[in-house]
C-alpha cells in the first residue's frame, strides 16, 4: 500500500508551495517575463526606428494542473480573490523526484481562479484539476 502511494506521488514532477502549503502538480504552465516595447520615430530619420521599454505587459497567470494534496488546510486556502501573502514557490524535481532541480518564488499572488476534481473519501486525497493565480514578479533560486 506505502509502495503504492510513493508510485502515485512519484509521477508528480512539481512540488508547489502555496502560502505555505505543500501541493503536487503533474503540470505547471506560465512562466512568463515581457514587456510592452514602443516604437519611437525620430524626426528626419527614416532609416530606423528606435525602441524604448513600454513597462511590463497585462496580466501574468501561473496555472497549476492536477494537483494534490493531503491536507485540508490546502482546501481552506485555496479560494478565488485571496491574496497569497507568503507567495507561490514551484520546485521543478529531478528524475528520483527527491531533490529539486530548479526552484522558483512569485511574489504578489492573488487565486484567480480554482477547479476543483473528484474528491474522494476513500484515501483522503484533496484532487485540483487546474488553479490559476496572478502574480506580480518571479524569480529563479538557486
Amino acid at each position: 500500500m506505502a509502495e503504492d502511494r510513493y508510485l502515485l506521488y512519484k509521477n508528480f514532477n512539481f512540488r508547489v508551495e502555496v502560502n505555505g502549503v505543500l501541493l503536487s502538480f503533474s503540470k505547471v504552465s506560465g512562466f512568463e517575463r515581457s514587456v510592452n516595447m514602443e516604437a519611437l520615430r525620430e524626426g528626419g530619420l527614416n532609416q530606423h526606428v528606435h525602441y524604448m521599454n513600454g513597462g511590463v505587459t497585462g496580466e501574468r497567470t501561473l496555472v497549476l494542473e492536477y494537483g494534490m494534496s493531503k491536507s485540508n488546510e490546502a482546501l481552506s486556502q485555496l479560494t478565488p480573490g485571496r491574496m497569497l501573502f507568503k507567495g507561490v514557490t514551484v520546485m521543478i524535481l529531478g528524475d528520483d523526484a527527491s531533490k529539486p532541480v530548479v526552484t522558483y518564488s512569485f511574489d504578489g499572488c492573488y487565486i484567480k481562479k480554482i477547479d476543483f476534481g473528484d474528491l474522494n473519501a476513500g484515501n483522503g486525497e484533496v484532487i485540483v484539476n487546474r488553479l490559476e493565480i496572478v502574480y506580480s514578479y518571479m524569480k529563479e533560486i538557486k
